[in-house]
């Protein structure tokens, strides 16, 4: 039996044998993921010039979960912050354009809806002009190739002293190319912290509950390099 066939065979027992839970990733406040989101925040203070920090890794190993974190704890300490998810999903779907982004940019640290940007050359130089005295918190999610960091945070100029850039991308390459300060690789869970992680979420604590310890056992073993296949799993099926 294939491996895939066996996540799938696992994740159907799941869902029929674990009820009513949805809503918030409890997962975030395991031991596991607290100790990357805080690595990453202290290569964040290594500097107080604009400094812009990769998050790399395969696709679904929680990139986008540690970014989320570390905006929800540092967040209310930038005036001027966004977050923006998913930018190649966006991008390739036509749900947004660079344009639209940057105008989202521009919303969300500048209060500035006034603001119209007819094409992405004239957004860069707008960008620059409206953010580089401030101190901005930008978090650019699912990132993949040049065109977009260049659109959207195109050098550490365009930010104020103590701005924080946060990229998540699979792409290490890219985040060289664009000359970022510090690259955090993240790492695979393993079965331990791949069952902690599971166990928030299916039980909203660390260990399972009684009679569930086999199931248990059985999923965070099929999906240890893959988080976010246990977060979706648990927020996103109708369980």
């Amino acid at each position: 039996r294939s491996k895939s066939e066996h996540i799938e065979n696992v994740v159907e027992l799941a869902t029929h044998v674990i009820t009513g839970k949805r809503g918030m990733f409890n997962g975030l406040y395991t031991e596991s993921l607290n100790s990357r989101v805080q690595d990453v925040i202290q290569l964040l203070k290594q500097s107080k010039s604009p400094l812009i920090l990769g998050i790399w890794g395969m696709s679904g190993i929680g990139k986008t979960t540690i970014a989320k974190a570390i905006y929800g704890q540092v967040g209310s300490y930038f005036a001027h912050k966004c977050l923006i998810e998913n930018v190649k999903r966006s991008v390739q779907n036509k749900s947004e354009t660079l344009v639209s982004l940057q105008e989202k940019i521009l919303f969300d640290m500048a209060r500035a809806p006034e603001i119209n940007i007819s094409t992405i050359e004239s957004g860069k130089v707008i960008l620059k002009e409206r953010l580089r005295g401030k101190r901005v918190l930008l978090v650019l999610d699912d990132v993949d190739n040049l065109e977009q960091l260049n659109a959207l945070c195109g050098s550490h100029e365009w930010f104020g002293e103590g701005s924080k850039i946060i990229i998540t991308t699979r792409d290490r390459k890219l985040l060289k190319e664009h000359g970022a300060d510090h690259i955090y690789r993240v790492k695979e869970l393993d079965e331990n912290e791949s069952l902690e992680l599971f166990n928030w979420n299916a039980f909203s604590q660390a260990t399972s509950h009684e009679g569930f310890a086999d199931l248990s056992r059985q999923l965070p073993g099929s999906l240890s390099c893959v988080t976010s296949q246990v977060i979706t799993i648990m927020v996103y099926k109708e369980l």
